[in-house]
């Protein structure tokens, strides 16, 4: 029930305005710039540790040939509130 309930309530329309560059191989901007808004990252997916790759905070080891691209952003979950009730 309350799967529908959400779901049947207006998308908030958003629009690109800019954009602005994160400075590479820096965890702290990186951080900073996904609090604010979802931020585009090139990666390398290459490699075995990528590949192997199946959930959370990724800590192999990776190369620099970027032939990737993933958003990285930050979701509230209501669900929490939700199904915690």
């Amino acid at each position: 029930m309350a799967l529908a309930t959400l779901a049947r309530q207006p998308a908030t329309q958003q629009r690109f305005t800019g954009f602005e560059d994160v400075p590479a191989n820096s965890e702290a901007a990186l951080m900073k710039a996904v609090a604010r808004q979802p931020v585009s990252v090139s990666i390398d997916a290459g490699g075995f540790d990528f590949q192997l790759y199946s959930s959370g905070i990724f800590a192999g080891s990776c190369d620099t040939q970027l032939d990737h691209g993933v958003a990285a952003l930050v979701m509230e979950s209501a669900w929490i509130q939700v199904l915690g009730s």
